[in-house]
């Protein structure tokens, strides 16, 4: 079915009428749009009583066909050749003393506190130069430790202050590496950021082993708040929940929008644009906010699909706003106290579209801004992953790719 889809695909782009490149390009989303609608909407909704693995897997790959085979996504095509000319290559894994590990400060042991702050100081201020979207009085550091992000922040505006969550070092959190003299700025809470009550104002709630938090901070308190909370390792492979990834996001974005000013700035780490719930965030975080772009530090984690989405004037008073926190909410109770024995369990498909149906994703608009999106992410990839195989000796034109 996939190779249908494909064939279907590059169909409605060959078939394009002729005209400029722009135009050719709107119409290849239109077509790509209708041909969705027409064609696989319904085999869409004939997978609705399979597993939502298989489902997944199904959408997902009609979106990434699809920015395959658009004329304006040559930088994706590039990049899926080279990463599977990694991944079948005998040297696909990067050696240990090549750039790529220096891209692995998460790795325990590896790189100490200090020099983990530094690297992601050093990133954000090269991301910043871009585009200079940093401007804050007060602002939240979610997933703080150890604290490169808010360093920069403090030392950019002498007289913002913020409030930064971060895991404590004994559950497996960063150490912290803030400097001494702008402590005093900054009110951290080491605290699991899963475990704070994100609907306070529901009331059927289960006990839990671990009761949940108050929320540390009030409503519409930041004008900037940085989401780049993640895990230290690789989840187990017998995890026993193994959503936990997906519930951390999920978190970290619900304590953004609860605690955003109207008209703030939230700064949210992403992978893979072209994953589905990437996607779905991204089309999102667009409804609620004046401006939506993407940035990827060309210093840390440039050969990863790692890469931060900006929405910049959020819309804390729209029907939007308040029906994707609803969602979230709705979501993060799911993974926390959904399931047999109230415990917790992974969130379908459809619940997944709470965030964004996926119609919008796969609609003109939503590829447009898909594509928009994605392309300054791929092309740093791109060429990181082009330059490690060149530099073990492979050989690519890049004009065949």
């Amino acid at each position: 079915m996939i190779d249908g889809l494909r064939s279907g695909f590059r169909h409605a782009l060959t078939d394009s009428t002729p005209g400029t490149p722009d135009n050719r390009a709107d119409k290849g989303i239109l077509e790509l749009s209708c041909l969705y609608r027409r064609e696989y909407l319904p085999i869409v909704m004939s997978y609705s009583q399979t597993s939502d693995d298989h489902t997944t897997s199904y959408k997902g790959s009609w979106l990434k066909e699809a920015l395959k085979v658009h004329p304006d996504c040559q930088t994706f095509r590039q990049l899926c050749t080279v990463i599977e000319i990694q991944r079948r290559s005998i040297a696909s894994n990067i050696p240990a003393n090549t750039e790529e590990q220096a891209d692995a400060g998460d790795c325990v042991g590896q790189v100490t506190n200090e020099e983990r702050a530094l690297k992601l100081r050093l990133s954000l201020e090269d991301m910043n130069s871009i585009i200079n979207f940093i401007h804050t009085h007060r602002f939240l550091d979610i997933g703080c430790c150890p604290g490169g992000y808010s360093t920069l922040v403090m030392n950019l505006f002498a007289n913002a202050t913020g409030m930064g969550i971060s895991l404590p070092e004994s559950d497996g959190g960063h150490g912290l590496a803030i400097p001494e003299a702008l402590l005093p700025r900054l009110n951290l809470q080491l605290d699991d950021l899963t475990m704070f009550d994100l609907t306070p104002d529901w009331s059927d709630k289960p006990p839990l082993l671990t009761p949940l938090k108050p929320i540390p901070f009030d409503r519409n308190t930041f004008d900037f708040v940085i989401c780049d909370a993640h895990y230290r390792q690789p989840q187990p492979v017998n995890d026993p929940r193994p959503w936990n990834s997906t519930r951390l996001l999920i978190s970290q974005l619900l304590l953004a929008l609860y605690g955003i000013h109207p008209g703030g700035r939230i700064f949210l780490t992403l992978r893979n644009v072209e994953n589905p719930l990437t996607a779905q965030i991204l089309v999102a975080l667009n409804q609620i906010s004046t401006g939506i772009h993407t940035l990827k530090s060309r210093t840390i984690h440039r050969h990863r699909p790692n890469f931060y989405a900006l929405a910049t004037g959020i819309q804390t008073n729209s029907s939007q706003y308040t029906s994707l926190v609803h969602s979230l909410k709705k979501l993060w109770w799911t993974m926390t106290f959904g399931g047999e024995g109230g415990q917790g369990r992974d969130v379908t498909w459809t619940e997944k579209e709470m965030i964004a149906p996926w119609d919008d994703v796969m609609s003109e608009a939503g590829l447009a801004l898909i594509i928009r999106l994605g392309n300054p992410v791929w092309r740093i990839q791109f060429n990181a992953l082009l330059r490690t195989l060149q530099a073990q000796g492979m050989e690519i034109d890049i004009d065949q790719l």
